[in-house]
């Protein structure tokens, strides 16, 4: 079970000068672990982490005290993403983790960037996803690319108002792709034209995969 001082003794690590210069902080691994626990068993976990301690090439690694402190944060990685899949399964995520000290726009970006290194680890059914519905990666895209957050600035739109977005598009996905998996999916057989898309999308069937 991940305890307070537990992710107290990770935020202070991720955000200390043992990580290299592109190691994810809290936020940041929050955003990573949704992303790969919307598609469980994609990555395995010896592969992910070298992408928490380095998100741009996967290769560097923190300066660990000694290896028992390594061992320690690794379980505790390991743990904290497994909340995160068990809050996603219930329906009670919510992309902010504890302590949320800091700049809630920045701690948002944060978690995005975190969820976009979760996306290109395991391309396949992002890419699948964005060809049909791009909308459901919206607030992640705008907020945790370079691109993106020029076009907020330059929209017009709120930062906060992105940011507000990110709950409801974490239970969208995970609705998407459980309704993907899911056997009793399968049984009931063909989809009306004018019934809801078993993707989850919200959309009529025939103005989204019936398309």
């Amino acid at each position: 079970m991940t305890t307070i001082a537990s992710i107290d003794e990770l935020d202070r690590f991720l955000s200390s000068t043992a990580m290299p210069e592109h190691g994810l902080n809290l936020h940041g691994l929050d955003g990573l672990c949704a992303a790969l626990a919307l598609v469980p068993g994609s990555v395995p976990s010896e592969q992910w982490l070298a992408w928490v301690w380095d998100s741009g090439e996967g290769t560097q690694q923190p300066e660990f005290a000694d290896a028992e402190q390594e061992q320690r944060l690794t379980r505790q990685i390991l743990t904290h993403y497994e909340r995160v899949k068990d809050a996603i399964k219930a329906q009670s995520f919510a992309p902010h983790p504890t302590p949320a000290d800091g700049d809630a726009i920045q701690n948002a970006q944060r978690w995005c960037q975190g969820f976009v290194t979760g996306m290109s680890l395991s391309p396949d059914p992002w890419d699948k996803l964005l060809d049909r519905h791009s909308e459901m990666l919206s607030p992640m895209l705008l907020l945790g690319t370079e691109r993106g957050c020029k076009t907020i600035s330059q929209s017009g739109t709120r930062f906060e108002e992105v940011a507000a977005a990110l709950p409801a598009a974490v239970a969208a996905l995970h609705a998407h792709f459980a309704a993907q998996t899911s056997p009793v999916r399968k049984a009931e057989g063909k989809v009306g034209r004018n019934e809801a898309c078993p993707c989850g999308s919200g959309k009529k069937y025939k103005k989204c995969c019936g398309a």
